[in-house]
């Protein structure tokens, strides 16, 4: 299910990108204008629209979680990001829109920006700036994800993950790490594993104290 919204009078309350004071020439206020992102609601497990990747540049999640995926040429998705609140998320990969894909890990608001709107609404250096170090957070958890899924074992590519999610995937997110809102399948897609591989070593880190389950999902009380 997919609903939309129009562009907003002011940033939403709920935006952390706007409460870092980012972005500002394109998420409004008193002295930018309207908020030119466009707002979109999701439900758990439902696929991105394919139009997304060819008519937006970036989205900004503020709610939920998304996995980002690219299409090989024969066709099949692999899984390659998971982005969380207030996570930049580049709707463009290499190669152009024919390669990207993605889903709704679970239920999901984002706000996404038009891709023909950036040479006229990104022309001031602080939101150029701005967008730079988003796009290297991004970067960073891409790289982070990738690194998890070279490990030797099962067990160290689970806990490397589980480390690269906390530190990466909500990197605006204020008052320190939280549970990690991903399920055993989600990582599984990440890490190109058996969901019962992916099972099994979380049962060993669980019982190793490494990591802790809760309702809400994972979490590492400690490196």
């Amino acid at each position: 299910m997919l609903s939309g919204v129009a562009a907003q009078r002011l940033s939403c309350p709920d935006c952390l990108v706007a409460r870092r004071g980012m972005l500002s020439a394109i998420l409004g206020g008193a002295a930018a204008g309207p908020c030119l992102l466009q707002s979109y609601t999701l439900e758990a497990r439902a696929e991105l629209p394919r139009h997304w990747f060819e008519r937006y540049a970036f989205a900004i999640v503020r709610r939920g979680v998304v996995v980002r995926q690219r299409v090989d040429p024969s066709g099949e998705r692999v899984s390659v990001d998971a982005a969380g609140p207030g996570s930049f998320l580049p709707l463009r990969l290499a190669g152009g829109p024919e390669t990207s894909a993605g889903y709704a890990a679970s239920r999901l608001i984002v706000c996404i920006y038009p891709y023909e709107s950036i040479d006229a609404d990104v022309a001031d250096e602080k939101t150029l700036r701005d967008l730079f170090g988003l796009q290297q957070q991004a970067l960073d958890r891409l790289e982070r994800i990738a690194a998890a899924r070279g490990r030797h074992s099962a067990v160290d590519q689970v806990h490397a993950l589980l480390d690269a999610l906390r530190s990466t995937m909500a990197p605006l997110r204020e008052g320190g790490p939280r549970p990690i809102d991903l399920s055993q399948r989600d990582m599984a897609l990440l890490l190109r594993l058996r969901p019962e591989t992916v099972c099994r070593a979380l049962r060993s880190l669980e019982r190793e104290g490494v990591i802790e389950r809760s309702p809400d999902g994972f979490s590492l009380p400690s490196r």
